[in-house]
């Protein structure tokens, strides 16, 4: 096994990949979509379903209830170290709530790092949850309205089927309620990194160079970029 000094490990997490950038994940989530559409649809005529279509939209209802959520659960992510992290059953304790004690430099730290692990999970729970029950949501929108042309293909369904989901999005984006959540779910973000930072600095006993601190910035402008690309077409 190989040895490494405090530097060294602080080089590998400076070196870690950030999150991929998502600009083709929006394509390569509707082609999931349209794949299970049509697997749906073929098992439950295979079944001898009444209503195959029905079925598979059901199904695909279901099936963005929940990937919405976790996808921009991703977008908002300030990057793969943190993922595993956010999803740990961590109490919500208040910082108040915390001992007003002198604490030394690594454990000060790493409390500064829990509680912004937690305002962070809050943040993004808070952001998520107008997104929760998309799918459910956008097959009522589809059944109450009626396409401008007849529906003969499963193409033209799943057409009809993403612009009333993009109907329900626009809603969502639009609140006024949207840009304040998206803003706290990136500053919270944001916060979490230069904890996690300081909380490595003071472990390791060493200083980021300003390298680390460029990708810092770059992550988070690419969360940030995310979040406005959810705004377009609103």
């Amino acid at each position: 096994m190989t040895a490494f000094a405090p530097a060294d490990w602080l080089a590998l997490f400076q070196a870690a990949p950030s999150m991929p950038a998502a600009d083709t994940e929006p394509f390569g989530s509707q082609l999931e979509d349209y794949r299970l559409l049509l697997d749906r649809w073929q098992q439950a005529l295979e079944a001898g379903a009444a209503e195959p279509a029905r079925v598979a939209l059901a199904a695909l209802a279901r099936h963005i209830d929940r990937q919405r959520p976790r996808q921009l659960r991703r977008v908002c992510s300030p990057g793969p170290w943190f993922e595993p992290l956010v999803e740990l059953p961590v109490p919500a304790v208040a910082a108040p709530a915390l001992p007003a004690l002198p604490l030394p430099g690594w454990l000060a730290a790493g409390a500064g790092f829990w509680l912004a692990l937690v305002s962070y999970r809050q943040k993004l729970d808070a952001f998520c949850l107008p997104y929760q029950g998309l799918g459910t949501r956008t097959l009522t929108r589809l059944e109450q309205a009626r396409p401008a042309t007849a529906i003969t293909s499963a193409a033209g369904l799943f057409a009809h089927w993403q612009l009333c989901q993009d109907q329900v999005e626009s809603e969502i984006v639009r609140a006024p309620s949207w840009v304040a959540s998206s803003a706290g779910v990136a500053a919270a973000a944001a916060a979490l990194r230069v904890a996690h930072r300081q909380c490595l600095e003071a472990a390791l006993g060493v200083q980021l160079d300003g390298a680390g601190q460029r990708a810092l910035s770059e992550e988070l402008a690419a969360i940030r970029r995310q979040l406005r690309k959810l705004t377009q077409g609103a």
